[in-house]
């Protein structure tokens, strides 16, 4: 069988003399890419840019560079249109050197995780050594399951003004790093990113999800999906599409998927209806919102500035027709109800005081303005535009009338 084997590879290649002297001929290429893998480019490609990490007070910063000589660590005052190195790169690797037991080159430092403290002149950072790390009892069952031994890290911290160097010796080893969230600028809220959607969560969840990830308590609240508007009655897809899903719940690509009461027809984007209509007839726009969503106010009122037909914005929530009072008072605006006052009648009655007024607007036009107050606080405001004094008149005494009674 070797025998055979053996034949063959031979009349293969007396076959193929050309293209085998091909093939060599292509290695040196081969040999000229590998040299720019990634692990190779890292050691390849420097800085090009300046990434400012600001102090916390002041209008300082500092920043990393990296050259063909080695990292260096910058200082900078705008004020004072200055730039000092933030310590001697020689003097640090010595002093490091001492305290790690590891040689260290000034152009080789492995200092990571450097940041400014608050009293802008205190910075602190950590360095790994070569050494393994003492286990600890939870350490060593981490490490039979990982199969690799962790290595010492060194804590230190350095005044940036006197140049002194502290071996933090007690400092415990912080929290992995969570690279996924972005905290707020007032520090409260992370935001952050996941199966294509956008979520946000507390600080202190933030805090727990730094020591364990699958924390069962901590609370991931929904941002969106992807965005889109659409145009549907309903909340769900139930009546419709015969799926129990939420519109909320599912991409615009995952809604495309599904065709209205047995048809071929999708259900249409808000943009897409507008672009039909062009102003045609009238539009009473429905907003669908279970809670105080100002984005969706938001999207809806930039997609409406470039329509030029009438509309009018209509909604359950008071939230909506608020917002589009304040931001886009030129609307014509409904309030939606139910059930609102039938469950609301006895205190109605008790509490509430009832008002209608009516003021002209535009030419002819009059504008009605029905509320319903509730002790001190606003219940209820509806604002209607008619033609006539005689419609405007009518509405309030009906509006007064109806909830005496």
């Amino acid at each position: 069988m070797k025998k055979m084997l053996l034949f063959t590879l031979l009349v293969g290649g007396l076959c193929t003399t050309t293209p085998v002297v091909q093939a060599q001929e292509r290695l040196p290429e081969y040999l000229q890419a590998e040299k720019f893998t990634q692990e190779k480019l890292n050691t390849m490609l420097f800085s090009t840019v300046v990434d400012p990490h600001w102090f916390q007070k002041g209008n300082n910063f500092w920043f990393q560079y990296k050259t063909s000589e080695g990292t260096f660590w910058y200082v900078v005052d705008p004020s004072a249109r200055s730039k000092k190195q933030l310590f001697d790169r020689d003097e640090m690797a010595s002093q490091l050197t001492e305290i790690v037991k590891d040689p260290f080159e000034a152009r080789h430092l492995p200092i990571r995780n450097l940041k400014a403290q608050e009293d802008g002149r205190t910075f602190t950072f950590e360095v790994v050594s070569s050494q393994d790390a003492k286990p600890k009892k939870e350490d060593k069952e981490k490490k039979d399951k990982k199969g690799k031994t962790e290595k010492e890290v060194f804590y230190f911290s350095y005044d940036y003004p006197t140049r002194k160097l502290t071996h933090l010796k007690d400092k415990e080893k912080e929290p992995k790093k969570i690279r996924w969230g972005s905290i707020s600028p007032d520090g409260k809220t992370v935001v952050y990113a996941k199966d294509l959607n956008l979520y946000r969560m507390s600080r202190e969840d933030y805090e727990k999800a730094k020591k364990n990830e699958k924390d069962s308590t901590i609370v991931e609240i929904q941002l969106t999906k992807d965005g889109v508007m659409v145009v549907h009655h309903d909340y769900d897809l139930k009546r419709t599409c015969g799926v129990n899903k939420k519109i909320a719940d599912l991409t615009y690509r995952e809604l495309c998927r599904y065709r209205l009461m047995g048809t071929r027809e999708r259900i249409p984007r808000f943009v897409e209806v507008l672009r039909e209509v062009d102003g045609k007839v009238p539009l009473l726009v429905e907003l669908k919102m279970e809670t105080c969503n100002r984005k969706l106010c938001k999207k809806v009122a930039r997609a409406l500035d470039q329509y030029k037909g009438l509309y009018c914005i209509e909604c359950f929530h008071p939230y909506a027709l608020y917002w589009f009072k304040k931001n886009r008072p030129e609307v014509i605006r409904g309030q939606l109800s139910e059930q609102f006052l039938k469950e609301k009648e006895y205190e109605l009655r008790k509490e509430a005081s009832v008002t209608a007024d009516f003021y002209p607007s535009k030419g002819d036009e009059y504008t009605v303005n029905l509320k319903i107050r509730e002790k001190e606080s606003p219940l209820l405001e509806i604002n209607l535009n008619v033609v006539s004094r005689d419609q405007a008149v009518y509405i309030c005494d009906h509006w007064e009338k109806k909830q005496i009674s």
